[in-house]
């Protein structure tokens, strides 16, 4: 194959498609101007036994990558409750909810933080909760003060969040 066309294997795993490399789809190039597909050709060379091998391959990293994302998601949901607790005992927070991608599972990705909103505490707390917040874990963790954050927000945390 010519070094000036790129190989691009389509998200079933069906076909591989081989474009000029001034003319790759979604603008993969860099470049600003319009995909163009029909420049691309489909290779066909690929033998059966080698397809299957590829889409084995890629059912096992995509099975390995969910249970990544699980291991990660319960470990949130520990410094979450580790946080809650920190917040309600040391800095006297009288309510502490979770919100935002860690009640929902399928949002949560390996680089999602967590959202912890908080009742009670004085804008100088806050800060300070904030600081030791981030000490827990690797995790970024965001505390949001309910009396403070903006009407639409706080709806949305008092209606879908959690209280821990």
């Amino acid at each position: 194959m010519d070094e000036r066309c790129t190989c691009i294997l389509d998200p079933m795993m069906r076909r591989v498609s081989v474009f000029p490399r001034h003319c790759l789809p979604y603008n993969a190039s860099g470049r600003n101007g319009s995909a163009c597909l029909t420049d691309g050709i489909t290779v066909k060379a690929i033998r059966p036994e080698n397809m299957a091998t590829y889409r084995q391959t890629l059912r096992l990293r995509e099975a390995e990558a969910q249970q990544q994302r699980q291991q990660r998601w319960q470990a949130a949901w520990g410094v979450a409750r580790q946080g809650g607790d920190i917040l309600k005992q040391e800095f006297r927070a009288i309510q502490v909810i979770v919100f935002g991608s860690l009640l929902h599972p399928e949002w949560f990705s390996m680089t999602s933080d967590i959202d912890l909103a908080v009742a009670g505490l004085s804008a100088w707390d806050h800060l300070a909760a904030i600081a030791q917040m981030q000490d827990l874990s690797d995790f970024k963790v965001d505390v949001i003060r309910l009396e403070t954050c903006p009407p639409r927000l706080r709806g949305v945390i008092e209606a879908e969040g959690q209280e821990l």
